[in-house]
């Protein structure tokens, strides 16, 4: 199985992506990437693993959702950085829930782009108040926020699919100068 997922995880790797880290027990995928260099038709990290890596239409609808999500703020420009780490996919197996796993994850993706490789900017998506609240604890910057009554799937919108009116998204972002601490 290990063997399998390492094949399917070199086969979505994008021109831009530097490094994965991917851990199965927990669904946590950490990515540094590179700015592109090249022209804006090229196909995001998110296009790339759409259309090379998902098999069913819902899994499809939720790249979709995540492409237009990432399409609102382009954080390389708005921080003035030419590589960053995204914390993506953050979740924990049911049994192992509010044990401070989830944050401990991120604390750690924390240190290791700012320690080990000296990002400046490490950036996420929090689709859940589990993670916002992650987020929030860690210091994140809110830059977008947008409900998911704006994104759709088969007719439905996502709150409707997710049981809540009011559910939103956020794209996050934290930043590091010489005097931050995690």
């Amino acid at each position: 199985q290990k063997r399998q997922n390492r094949r399917r995880r070199n086969k979505c790797r994008s021109g831009k992506l530097q490094r994965i880290t991917f851990d199965l027990q927990t669904n946590s995928k950490i990515f540094v990437q590179k700015k592109s260099s090249t022209s804006t038709d090229e196909e995001s990290y998110f296009e790339q693993f759409r259309d090379n890596c998902c098999k069913t239409e819902n899994a499809k609808s939720l790249m979709n959702a995540m492409i237009e999500a990432d399409s609102k703020v382009d954080i390389f420009e708005k921080f003035k950085v030419d590589s960053l780490m995204e914390i993506m996919f953050l979740s924990v197996l049911k049994e192992y829930g509010r044990q401070g796993i989830g944050y401990q994850l991120c604390k750690y993706s924390l240190d290791v782009a700012k320690n080990h490789h000296n990002l400046q900017v490490v950036c996420s998506m929090w689709t859940g108040i589990n993670t916002q609240v992650i987020g929030k604890k860690l210091g994140f910057e809110v830059v977008h926020t947008e409900p998911f009554t704006n994104l759709s799937f088969n007719g439905k919108t996502f709150a409707e699919r997710f049981g809540d009116p009011n559910i939103t998204y956020q794209v996050a972002v934290k930043c590091f100068n010489q005097f931050s601490k995690i």
